[in-house]
């Protein structure tokens, strides 16, 4: 099975901008943008919105999407909330590091974590053990 499979992206179209302030749009099974090219993140975070599509049917999952943008806002709507989940599974966001910068795993854990944890840094591993 192909990633994304069966979602539709439209790219260069310049109203999502104007028109949503969003980087990118769903309705049913085609995502609209602006942008020439979307993060794999955004593009799973688009096809999330499909699938959802696909459980509750086109005006189905509309009516539902403003129902709770309405009712506890865009960031606490559950579609969303689910949607930025499923990106995040799908493909984890990768902390920015400028050119040069060391860093290992011990430096994105909680301090208290690395007193109960061995760490194995043979052969480029960072990961406990």
């Amino acid at each position: 099975m192909k990633k994304f499979e069966g979602m539709v992206v439209h790219y260069n179209q310049r109203w999502v901008k104007r028109v949503t302030g969003a980087v990118a749009i769903c309705f049913g099974r085609h995502v609209f943008t602006d942008a020439s090219t979307l993060s794999e993140h955004t593009l799973a975070h688009e096809y999330c919105h499909v699938a959802q599509y696909g459980v509750y049917g086109f005006f189905g999952y509309l009516a539902r999407w403003f129902y709770w943008t309405w009712k506890v806002g865009y960031e606490r709507n559950p579609f969303e909330a689910q949607a930025r989940t499923y990106a995040d599974v799908i493909v984890p966001p990768r902390p920015y590091f400028y050119p040069g910068f060391e860093w290992s795993m011990r430096d994105l854990v909680p301090p208290e974590w690395l007193q109960t944890v061995q760490w194995s840094d043979e052969q480029g591993s960072l990961w406990p053990y």
